[in-house]
């Protein structure tokens, strides 16, 4: 982002499919095309409008659109659709595991090729001689570094040429 933004890579996800029991992706698949995975009724969890998720934005850019059937306005109501219709969902892999812990009927797949996206904490280069905003930063990376997500919650740290 120049000489006045850096930043931090706080952890990546990958984008994964969670299929219940009534889905025909349930049984048998541990990864799908993006053909078959666009040939499935999805639920879209808001808040972000599918303009602006990353997915959504590279499908159209190509395109291809999901068929999306039924929009739920947070991801805490979708194991619930998950378990009761043929619906699919889509999320970066993090929500997926710890949306399966309360419904263990539902089936992680992987997309082919995988998608995956990037939490990074940004900040302004002066602003890191405020010992406030350092101290926040740092706060914000240990917690990342700590979480126990997927990937071991690795902080990979990039230069402004990389962003």
């Amino acid at each position: 982002m120049g000489q006045l933004v850096d930043a931090d890579v706080l952890w990546e996800d990958e984008f994964v499919v969670l299929a219940g029991p009534r889905s025909v992706l349930h049984e048998g698949f541990d990864r799908i095309s993006t053909e078959l995975y666009l040939a499935q009724q999805h639920i879209y969890p808001l808040p972000w409008p599918t303009s602006q998720n990353y997915l959504d934005v590279e499908l159209a850019r190509a395109g291809r659109h999901r068929k999306i059937a039924f929009s739920v306005p947070s991801y805490a109501a979708l194991g619930y659709v998950l378990d009761t219709t043929d619906l699919i969902a889509s999320m970066p892999d993090r929500s997926a595991r710890a949306l399966m812990c309360c419904h263990p009927d539902l089936r992680l797949i992987h997309l082919d090729p995988p998608r995956k996206s990037q939490l990074s904490l940004l900040w302004g280069i002066s602003a890191l001689r405020e010992p406030a905003i350092s101290w926040v930063r740092t706060i914000i990376r240990n917690a990342a570094a700590a979480y126990d997500g997927a990937d071991g919650g690795t902080i990979r740290s990039i230069n402004s040429d990389q962003v």
